[in-house]
């Protein structure tokens, strides 16, 4: 969706019978208008900043004042200059700009950014020029509303003005804050990146705001061809202060969450929180280099943006209940039933439901995900990258500040029940520890008390995740740096992984929450089955695993340092071995070659099944096996397991074609006689996560292994449910049948080597089949549900693969 500046005073409607043909008209510079000779001070002292009282525009004005060395002269309106000086230093005084700043290096100048010369007359607009020597232009009407021709005064004449102003006296550079929505217009270019001229497109643009930034874009870039320096920044929605939460409560952001809560409902569709931080935008246009190109353009776009549907169900999480409902449901119960009268949302109807009878597309629906992901901002990254600058990341800590800055805004009401007690990291850090027996010997858990902690933000563990903005504590990963001096002496460097999780009960109620979202059924059946979907023990097992005396399986784990069983209310942490390269996509590529992985594959999948390995339940180790589930408890489930085939059934159809569907249906109505059959098969200690996103290869005295991580789904289980996993994880579709057969009997004689106990080949084979159906009616099905909310770009494959490996194991080959 658009994003864009602040705000300036309405101005009345101008339009015309031809609206395109004005549009261009007005795109185009006065043929005399030629900035002056030499080039723009590449030492500038003074900038003229305009929209210092706009949300953008006191953030930019405090970048400026933190990272230059730039006296502002502020434009603003006012009924009097001492109007105007009240309203700007107000507003960045509330940005925290320091007083002694606002003294000395701020001006206030009473103008008008719609009126010929800004308000100033001839005379002072005249002298305004010989002052400044850089324009930071923040100022804008932003509107998703109104039509060009009510926006073109501030918007474009604005612009045309300080063209003007840059080319009147010495030449100047001018930072023109623009928005992302230019990009996008019907009929419009694949793929638009900084060098896409966006005027020619200008027909297909659904907002008049965009038009109005298009046209005021084209009159730089003129400018810029006849010598004036030009910096364009398009950023997406601007969001709140990273640092403070600070937002802004009348914005579009603002606006959705203020409805969504007050009617319970929310539209249901493909779109992604493309939210740039208003500290990132602003540090950005502090800090544009200053050198002698004239045209420049930056998208500030995120590099990793969240779903619409995941911050429903954090709204959810956070006691705000919400339903996720169609488009049109949506519309017509909000707007045309009134329901959110009264809301900022309702102001923004006509950006959503289109023009009363119009035939046209909805003007949003042109910024869902298939436009957004038309946009390339490679140059861009690549400028930022150099300057030192990267977005922070839309994780836990930055939506949780973002939540409770609504909250305090009258945006969302109190939060039900009160704001969660929180539990700062450095509070878990204190212990007390307790040792694993791990070797450790250079290890003094006191240098826990200086080390560099830095959030670990996961792509992947979503309900960790939005558990740890839940209970708005220090669940989630951690990382350690342990560099502090002790005694005068350097310590060691070492990097650990601090590891806080929920209680299973904690985590239970999310997975229900999250497949009521998705199907009213379906979560009413997870409420019913909550304690036999693999979370029960679980708070326990991790623990129990790394405490176990298992030399051979201890290679195969990172280095455990200590363990906490009780945070606070149930919650846990482990301290553990920092692993390089468990977030780098190339290693994880390479990991994904059961031809390269094989033989540290086999050592550890070996060094993994020897605990415990065994048939009937006397093998059982209480510690860390958990319930097994019965033939008679899994028919008991199989309505969840159907509803939860029904609602995969799409996605499957769609990666995989309608057979796969029909085979899913057809497992289930044999599940009473094979499940049987796998519950008397040998079992043993198994991961039950088991892919390369939760291993490394990984140095340790002078050897390179596989090391696994994330242990808390461990069970009791057939050992080739691992391999099952791993491989639906990875390519096997490149390889050939004798190669799968050679993983497969490879695996068998490893861990055959490793127990001393002969292992039939038949029985083997089969349990790698009912292993494969078991993933596909639980683990595959269930990360549907979450492919909804945080889409998994790797889930097509692994279905694929599923089928792949399922077609040569049971020999019917390819369907």
């Amino acid at each position: 969706m658009p994003g864009g500046g602040g705000l300036m005073a309405e101005t009345k409607p101008r339009w015309s019978r031809d609206p395109v043909q004005r549009m261009l008209a007005d795109a185009v510079l006065p043929p005399d208008l030629e900035p002056a000779p030499g080039r723009a001070r590449a030492d500038a002292r003074v900038a003229l900043l305009t929209g210092a009282t706009g949300f953008l525009g006191r953030h930019v004005a405090r970048a400026l004042l933190r990272d230059t060395d730039l006296r502002l002269i502020c434009l603003a309106r006012g009924v009097t200059e001492a109007d105007a000086a009240v309203r700007v230093e107000s507003a960045l005084r509330s940005a925290g700009v320091a007083q002694q700043d606002l003294e000395q290096r701020v001006e206030v100048l009473q103008g008008d950014l719609a009126a010929p010369e800004l308000g100033l007359g001839a005379a002072a607009f005249a002298a305004l020029s010989t002052r400044i020597d850089l324009i930071h232009h923040c100022a804008a009407r932003v509107d998703w509303v109104r039509g060009y021709g009510q926006l073109h005064a501030v918007n474009v004449g604005g612009a045309a003005t300080l063209v003007r102003l840059a080319c009147t006296g010495h030449r100047k550079r001018l930072v023109f804050v623009s928005s992302i929505a230019v990009c996008y217009a019907r009929g419009g270019p694949d793929r638009v990146d900084e060098t896409t001229d966006m005027l020619p497109y200008l027909e297909g643009m659904p907002l008049g705001y965009a038009r109005s930034k298009c046209v005021a874009e084209a009159l730089l870039r003129q400018a810029a061809a006849r010598g004036v320096p030009v910096t364009v920044l398009r950023p997406a929605l601007i969001s709140g202060d990273a640092q403070t939460g600070a937002a802004n409560a009348s914005d579009l952001i603002a606006a959705l969450l203020q409805g969504c809560s007050a009617t319970g409902l929310a539209i249901d569709t493909d779109w992604l929180l493309d939210f740039v931080p208003v500290d990132f935008v602003a540090r950005v246009a502090a800090r544009v280099p200053q050198g002698s190109q004239h045209w420049q353009v930056l998208h500030l776009v995120h590099r990793r943006p969240r779903q619409w549907r995941e911050l429903i169900l954090w709204m959810n999480l956070h006691g705000y209940p919400v339903r996720l409902v169609d488009a049109d449901t949506w519309i017509g119960q909000l707007f045309d039933q009134r329901r959110c009268r009264g809301t900022l949302l309702y102001g923004q109807r006509q950006f959503f439901r289109g023009r009363p009878g119009s035939t046209a597309v909805r003007p949003y629906e042109s910024y869902l995900a298939p436009g957004q992901r038309r946009i390339d901002a490679a140059r861009t990254r690549i400028l930022l990258q150099r300057l030192g600058l990267h977005e922070p990341p839309l994780g836990t800590d930055l939506l949780h500040r973002y939540f409770a800055e609504y909250r305090r805004l009258g945006v969302l009401p109190a939060q039900p029940g009160g704001s969660p007690t929180k539990i700062p990291v450095e509070r878990v850090l204190d212990g007390p520890w307790r040792s694993t027996g791990s070797d450790v010997p250079d290890f003094d858990p006191e240098r826990l008390r200086q080390a560099r902690i830095e959030r670990i933000d996961s792509e992947d563990a979503i309900l960790s995740e939005i558990a740890s903005a839940r209970v708005g504590d220090a669940v989630g990963l951690w990382r350690l740096d342990l560099t502090a001096r002790a005694g005068g002496t350097a310590a060691r460097p070492r990097q650990l992984v601090l590891k806080v999780k929920s209680g299973e009960r904690e985590l239970e109620a999310l997975t229900v929450t999250l497949a009521r979202l998705c199907r009213p059924a379906l979560g009413r059946l997870f409420e019913r089955f909550q304690r036999d979907l693999g979370l029960a023990g679980s708070t326990e097992t991790e623990l129990a695993l790394y405490a176990l005396d298992a030399p051979r399986l201890r290679r195969h784990l990172p280095r455990c340092y200590g363990l906490q069983r009780r945070v606070s209310d149930g919650r846990w942490a482990l301290l553990l071995e920092y692993l390089p390269g468990t977030r780098d996509r190339a290693l994880r590529q390479r990991l994904r070659d059961p031809a390269v992985v094989a033989p540290k594959l086999l050592e550890t999948l070996s060094a993994i099944h020897a605990v415990g390995f065994g048939r009937g339940s006397s093998t059982a180790d209480p510690r860390w096996a958990g319930a097994a589930r019965n033939p008679e408890r899994m028919l008991e489930m199989l309505p969840l397991w159907r509803e939860l085939a029904d609602f995969a059934s799409p996605w499957f159809a769609h990666w995989c074609g309608p057979s796969l569907p029909r085979l899913h249906r057809e497992i289930l109505r044999g599940l009473e006689t094979w499940w049987q059959r796998l519950q008397g098969l040998p079992t043993a200690l198994v991961h039950n996560d088991f892919n390369p996103r939760n291993a490394v290869l990984h140095d340790r005295d002078g050897s390179t292994r596989l090391c696994v991580y994330d242990w808390e789904l461990a069970r009791r289980g057939v050992p080739q449910h691992d391999l099952a996993e791993w491989l639906c994880f990875s390519s096997p579709r490149a390889l050939a049948p004798a190669h799968l057969d050679a993983l497969l009997a490879g695996h068998r004689e490893a861990l055959a080597q490793a127990t001393g106990v002969q292992i039939d080949a038949r029985e083997w084979h089969e349990g790698f089949v009912l292993a494969l159906r078991h993933l596909l009616i639980e683990r595959l099905a269930m990360y549907t549900l979450v492919h909804r909310f945080r889409p998994l770009d790797y889930l097509p494959d692994v279905l694929r693969n599923w089928r792949h490996l399922y077609g040569w194991a049971t020999g019917r080959g390819p369907f």
